[in-house]
């Protein structure tokens, strides 16, 4: 059975208010963006062309995320839930709105594997997808 860790967060500053509506950052951990629990190990693949291959080590997580709705505010607009496969890793996003909640959970498994040069762009799209996936905003609309 793999560990199980609940934490319980409440605060005033994770959303961007615009009109009536709210944007809560899926990532939920960043006061700027309107995120509470992103991961800072995500590499970072930024320069178009590549060298030398990519070494990647093993890492796994998965996660759930729930975000109680502030009183008088439904949610308008989720995220499209992702999933991607590769020979080096999968990544999986979903949310749901139940019981007065969204409910937002992830998972990554990501291989130990050294990619050639060759595949640099795969790799380097595989982890733009993810970061695109994890900073794209809940809208929640006052009822």
């Amino acid at each position: 059975m793999s560990p199980r860790n609940n934490l319980t967060i409440t605060a005033d500053y994770f959303n961007i208010k615009i009109n009536d509506r709210i944007l809560l950052g899926a990532t939920f951990d960043d006061p700027t963006t309107g995120a509470i629990v992103a991961r800072r190990e995500t590499l970072y693949l930024t320069d178009p062309k590549r060298k030398h291959p990519v070494v990647l080590t093993s890492n796994s997580y998965s996660e759930t995320v729930r975000v109680k709705l502030p009183a008088g505010f439904a949610v308008d607009e989720v995220p499209d839930a992702v999933k991607l496969d590769t020979d080096f890793g999968s990544y999986a996003t979903s949310y749901e709105v139940k019981d007065g909640e969204l409910i937002f959970s992830r998972k990554l498994v990501q291989r130990a594997t050294t990619i050639p040069v060759e595949q640099y762009n795969s790799v380097r799209s595989f982890f733009e997808r993810i970061r695109a996936a994890e900073q794209a905003p809940v809208v929640l609309i006052k009822k």
